[in-house]
């Protein structure tokens, strides 16, 4: 089973919460992970702000992020050039935001590889139904 990972819902495999077993499992189904370029720097981000709010400290904040680069050598990532396109125009058909946007161009550019995109936003998942994506939304 090929699966696109949004990093709102790949968090959840470093981080527990809701949905978090769930995810661990696809992680151990999955033939193949495939995620955005952008997906690095939008966990970076996500953890941060976790850091900020004194949800998880630096030290948990700094090793989450170490794992997260160590398995990023082994998914399959989607460049951000190839997304552009698909991104705008899903931004502009659904009103997401960019990040989001560059989220379903990455899929849309493998859409054809991924049995599922994986998604913890509505919206978005809203939008990747829309564009006949298979949706796990956890």
């Amino acid at each position: 089973m090929n699966l696109f990972f949004d990093t709102s819902a790949l968090l959840k495999h470093y981080i527990q919460e809701r949905g978090s077993e769930s995810i661990d499992s696809l992680f151990l189904e999955a033939d193949e992970i495939f995620v955005s370029e952008i997906t690095i720097v939008e966990s970076f981000s996500a953890l941060s702000r976790l850091v900020h709010e004194k949800s998880i400290t630096k030290k948990q904040c700094s090793l989450v992020f170490k794992e997260i680069e160590h398995d990023h050598h082994y998914f399959s990532i989607v460049p951000l050039v190839d997304s552009f396109k698909n991104a705008m125009e899903a931004i502009y058909k659904y009103q997401l935001k960019t990040l989001d946007g560059l989220q379903i161009g990455s899929a849309l550019v493998v859409k054809e590889q991924i049995d599922n995109f994986v998604c913890s936003d509505k919206k978005l998942s809203n939008a990747a139904k829309s564009e006949n994506f298979s949706v796990l939304a956890l």
